[in-house]
């Protein structure tokens, strides 16, 4: 078995016409049994070019050195290997100079006499971003020089141009007929679009491809390699027309079976609504996917069908799509309350004015803003109007118009400042990147990373517990650090629990926080006195289901996944988790009301709309003790499904994403499917800003 270990070293540049710059880059080849260490000396380019061009006298650091998949003959895996002048390798590749023509430098590329095939190319580099957008060039053409020094077994070479597996053009021939001669190809941009090129997502600049099963001893080379731009013009096509249909359908309908195969929610007798928008979403979805022309109208009719769950467990993650820009109106909004306030507004040079921050917004082109949050926001993201805590969140999208539900920009709005209305025409451009327009996010990076202690003012503790995602070794002994101390402050001591940026993780370490301050049988009394029970949880059996418990719970709970994997082999559907019933159950709950909650901690319970999934299971119990006040937003919400498969997710058949699923769903759970908890005391203001929220809790506590 052999490894390799990449070290880079700057060199001097050449002359005027070769490389720019370039890295001398030494291969250390050992073998793992005597470790013998063989160098070889590889010059690779570094240099900057005009956009488009992948080899013009040097290599463009857009593009990365060529390499190759490697697939033997013998049936054996491929694999993807850079092209060196290693002779073991199947292809060397090198740049040489040619002396003997106007090209300077060129690519020499030598095939070997290993029994394998091999798709020869340069992929996108970092610098530009992968896979790479090259919709600027719709309207020009690839061009390159070839020439052929000996054909070995080949008799011809023919190109392709991959945009991500399985998107691909046609094999196109090239029909060279002389050796020893420079021939020049160009291929329009519309030629490849129509051989099923997706022009948003190239993979690779070209591929080339010598006969095939006959490649080897063929040499060649390449020079004068590039894309050009030609007259602008972004009404031309590019990708095929029927490209976005067939993907979307094509992922529509994998989304479907699996949900349909694994998720709970298909066989849940105690939730009908789930398999009829299943069935109903789909037919509607599937409509929209047929007739889409764009990556948007691909997204827009994914994301529908999605949004119809309201499920924040239930989602497509996109990974592979490339967005032009969002446009906006030098503004962003937040929802702070019940009112939609400007946030932050461009400095100045905005061709329009602008309303001033804090601004309410009423309306625009005469829709009420409920209205646009509903029709225009949450219609493809979170398709459940009563849940305030997805108006929160997807507020600021309002001013984000650009793929997504295909919207069209607003004209005018009206606004209101200090109790005068105000109507703003709307001038959109593209906006900032990197920029956040959420509040929640401006003030994340002065909040704490992970769970500290501060004391505010004598015996009032502020708790920060900004996740309970907590995995690694270190993260678990930090927190259980924070546990020890929890349990040590001095009495009587007011804690506020502050959850305003916790999206969940485990539970257990929600639980945790209480039994180190009350004891567990304290706990298993009060929640026992509250529903009777603990709710339990069912998991679906199926194939896939079954799959991840072996292969990803196992390793974190080898007892569940053990008991899940015998109720697989005995043909069940479901394997039920019954934490507290049988004997055990009714001896804990038992010995649990010979214990009662310490009366000398205060709780003060501080959430947002962020509050989701195990936070939201801490708040099933925190407010359950009596003396617990709840302050600050009305928390988020989930569904009864849970347990996501986050570490295993199904890849969509496009491999432009990935889709996230439950397979537990609930049972008898304090909350109701999308319940949220309302606080004792509102807090209107921006809840993320935490000195002026610090301020107030003090005032009411």
């Amino acid at each position: 078995m052999n490894w390799a270990r990449v070290k880079e070293e700057p060199r001097l540049k050449t002359s005027l016409f070769t490389l720019m710059a370039l890295i001398s880059t030494t291969f250390s080849v050992a073998n793992a049994s005597d470790q013998q260490v063989t160098e070889i000396a590889l010059v690779v380019s570094n240099c900057q070019l005009e956009q488009g061009a992948v080899l013009v006298d040097c290599i463009s650091s857009d593009w990365r050195f060529p390499s190759y998949f490697e697939m033997p003959l013998d049936g054996s895996p491929g694999r993807e290997v850079l092209a060196t002048e290693d002779y073991h390798h199947f292809i060397q590749a090198r740049l040489i100079q040619d002396s003997q023509s106007d090209r300077d430098t060129v690519l020499d590329v030598r095939y070997s006499d290993k029994p394998a095939n091999a798709l020869f190319r340069s992929a996108p580099s970092e610098l530009q971003g992968y896979p790479a957008d090259m919709r600027a060039f719709r309207s020009g053409h690839l061009e390159f020089d070839i020439k052929v020094l000996d054909w070995g077994k080949a008799s011809d070479i023919a190109i392709s141009i991959e945009c991500g597996w399985p998107c691909s053009t046609s094999h196109i021939p090239l029909h060279i007929d002389e050796v020893g001669t420079w021939k020049s190809f160009a291929f329009s941009a519309q030629e490849l679009v129509n051989k099923g090129l997706n022009l948003s997502r190239l993979s690779s600049a070209v591929n080339f491809i010598p006969t095939w099963d006959n490649q080897q001893g063929i040499h060649y080379q390449l020079a004068n390699l590039r894309w050009v731009t030609g007259e602008i013009d972004n009404s031309l096509p590019y990708a095929p027309p029927d490209y976005w249909s067939n993907v979307a359908t094509q992922d529509l309908d994998f989304i479907y079976q699996l949900a349909r195969d694994n998720h709970p929610g298909a066989i849940d007798e105690q939730n009908p609504a789930f398999r009829e928008y299943m069935e109903t979403g789909y037919q509607t979805a599937r409509a929209m996917a047929e007739a889409a022309k764009t990556e948007a109208d691909y997204q827009t009719a994914i994301s529908y069908y999605m949004a119809g769950f309201a499920d924040e467990h239930f989602y497509v993650s996109f990974t592979g799509l490339s967005f032009e820009p969002p446009l906006w109106p030098g503004m962003d909004i937040n929802m702070l309350g019940s009112q939609y306030l400007v946030n932050t507004v461009t400095p100045s040079g905005w061709p329009v004015a602008l309303p001033e921050p804090g601004s309410e917004l009423i309306s625009c082109d005469g829709r009420e803003v409920e209205a646009l949050i509903d029709e225009d926001v949450l219609h493809y993201r979170f398709r459940d109007n009563s849940v305030r805590a997805a108006r929160a969140r997807y507020a600021p999208e309002l001013f984000r118009v650009g793929g997504l539900g295909n919207r069209t920009p607003y004209k005018e709005c009206v606004f209101a400042h200090q109790g005068r209305k105000t109507t703003y025409q709307m001038h959109w451009s593209a906006a900032p990147s990197g920029a956040s327009n959420s509040a929640r996010a401006q003030h994340r990076e002065a909040y704490p990373a992970s769970a500290m202690i501060e004391e505010i003012e004598s015996g009032v503790y502020w708790v920060y517990l900004p996740t309970f995602l907590i995995d690694s070794e270190d993260d678990v002994a930090e927190f259980e650090q924070i546990l020890a101390a929890l349990k040590n402050l001095p009495e009587p001591r007011t804690l506020v629990m502050d959850v305003r940026f916790n999206g969940g993780g485990s539970s257990r370490w929600a639980f945790d926080i209480l039994r180190s301050l009350y004891g567990s049988m304290s706990m298993v009394n009060l929640s026992l006195e509250a529903g009777g029970q603990y709710h339990y949880s069912e998991f679906r059996l199926s194939d896939q289901n079954l799959q991840y418990a072996k292969h990803h719970l196992a390793r974190i709970n080898p007892s569940t996944a053990n008991a899940i994997a015998r109720s697989g082999r005995q043909g069940k559907t479901w394997h039920t988790e019954q934490n507290s019933f049988g004997f055990a159950g009714r001896l804990a709950g038992f010995f649990g009301r010979l214990f009662s909650l310490s009366s000398d901690t205060q709780i003060v319970f501080l959430t947002s709309h962020s509050c989701a999934s195990a936070c939201l299971d801490f708040a099933d119990m925190v407010r359950l003790l009596p003396n617990a006040t709840h302050l600050g937003e009305e928390t988020g919400v989930d569904s009864l499904y849970i347990d996501v498969n986050l570490d295993y997710p199904a890849i969509l058949p496009s491999n432009l994403g990935q889709v996230i699923y439950p397979m537990k769903v609930w049972r008898k759970r304090f909350r109701d499917h999308n319940e949220s908890y309302v606080p004792d005391i509102l807090y209107d203001g921006d809840i993320f800003d935490t000195e002026t929220v610090k301020e107030w809790v003090l005032t009411v506590i």
